[in-house]
């Protein structure tokens, strides 16, 4: 396969970078997608194959990439929980296309960028404001008895920890909820990630279990009281 593609800087912040496996899979994607628009055959009808889409299947997938099948799906499914991939599938092959393909290869930013190659203050505001509502119209699912994530939030925590410290940790804001009755400052993702609280928590928790019992290392009862309202 002839050509190449474009890789923003922004991959740094995202969290399948620390994930290699999951970062090969997207990076897969990117150089498989079709960069224009084909005519194919689905379901016995012709349709038109979108930029930013290609026909494969896990056992291709599989071969090219050098991961297991099983792992591949379970990989698929994180990335379009993630929003950055969506998934079509008929008995004999999946339709993955890229989401915003065309922002991720520069397209919309060659049209769109000002020839002075600046954005006014008023303009970056009114993104952030955008944002901001978007954010809060996101769908929330709950999570054990009563924490609230979103299943984009979800796919995060379980790419940054494992799946089984994400359910921890979750047990633990459950307990908090349950014991205190009053929700954190901040939403319950927020809590689990970066200096949250939850995963403070979680890694002193961890520490305890492997064999940390020295009694100054041991936290007052009331010391994560001053995260909740």
């Amino acid at each position: 396969m002839a050509g190449w593609i474009k890789l923003h800087r922004k991959i740094l912040d995202n969290p399948i970078f620390l994930k290699p496996d999951l970062y090969q899979l997207f990076s897969y994607c990117l150089l498989r997608a079709n960069h224009n628009e084909t005519k194919i055959i689905w379901n016995g009808k012709e349709e038109i194959l979108e930029k930013g889409c290609f026909i494969t299947g896990r056992k291709i997938i599989a071969k090219e990439t050098k991961q297991g099948e099983s792992a591949i799906y379970k990989r698929l499914k994180v990335l379009e929980n993630l929003n950055m991939i969506s998934l079509k599938s008929n008995n004999k092959f999946s339709v993955v296309k890229v989401l915003n393909y065309s922002v991720y290869q520069g397209e919309e930013i060659d049209k769109e960028q000002p020839s002075n190659n600046k954005v006014t203050t008023k303009e970056q505001q009114s993104n952030t404001d955008k944002k901001v509502k978007n954010d809060k119209n996101v769908k929330k699912d709950i999570y054990g008895e009563k924490v609230h994530l979103s299943e984009s939030e979800y796919a995060k925590l379980i790419v940054q920890h494992g799946e089984p410290e994400t359910k921890q940790m979750i047990s633990i804001l459950d307990n908090w909820y349950l014991t205190k009755g009053k929700p954190p400052n901040k939403s319950d993702y927020h809590t689990m990630v970066g200096v949250g609280w939850v995963l403070k928590r979680f890694k002193e928790d961890q520490q305890k279990q492997s064999g940390n019992n020295d009694p100054a290392s041991k936290p007052p009862s009331d010391k994560y009281d001053k995260f909740y309202l």
